[in-house]
């Protein structure tokens, strides 16, 4: 990926992969979740330079199967920005949405 927008450059690769896991008893829908996962390393220049670090980042949405809405969220791995820990700095802006 190379990317260049407002004074940034942009450039390196992510593997993104969503899975979703429905869990059926019978015919009714027991259990619904849905994994996405980040790996890879940005690389950014221009106004700043620096590095965004995805270390296999999963983010799982716990679904309630009969309303649709997300039960919870849990986390695995990490993110960091030109070496120090931004995790909980992205999930908490991940909530604002």
């Amino acid at each position: 990926m190379n990317y260049n927008s407002d004074g940034y450059i942009l450039n390196g690769n992510l593997t993104e992969i969503v899975e979703a896991n429905i869990t059926i008893n019978g015919h009714q829908i027991t259990g619904m979740s849905e994994n996405f996962t980040i790996d890879g390393t940005i690389e950014f220049s221009g106004k700043e330079s620096g590095s965004f670090s995805f270390n296999n980042i999963i983010i799982q949405f716990v679904i309630n199967p009969q309303t649709g809405d997300i039960i919870s969220v849990n986390v695995t791995g990490t993110v960091t920005f030109n070496n120090e820990d931004v995790t909980n700095q992205l999930l908490a802006e991940l909530k604002t949405i």
